[in-house]
């Protein structure tokens, strides 16, 4: 049963689009699906980081 939802997974995820995108934080060039904006999960942390930040410097 598992292997059989494995392969539609794999099935599914061959269709979707892939993009050239830049990521906003290192400027990296990388390939990802449409909803995908980071290159690696450090740089989506790193922007977490910096947005809070900025929040809380905003409420002060």
């Amino acid at each position: 049963m598992e292997d059989e939802r494995s392969e539609a997974a794999r099935r599914l995820a061959s269709l979707r689009r892939v993009y050239t995108k830049t990521c906003p934080v290192c400027g990296t060039e990388f390939e990802g699906i449409a909803k995908r904006l980071y290159d690696t999960h450090a740089c989506q942390v790193k922007a977490y980081r910096s947005r809070r930040k900025q929040r809380e410097t905003a409420a002060n």
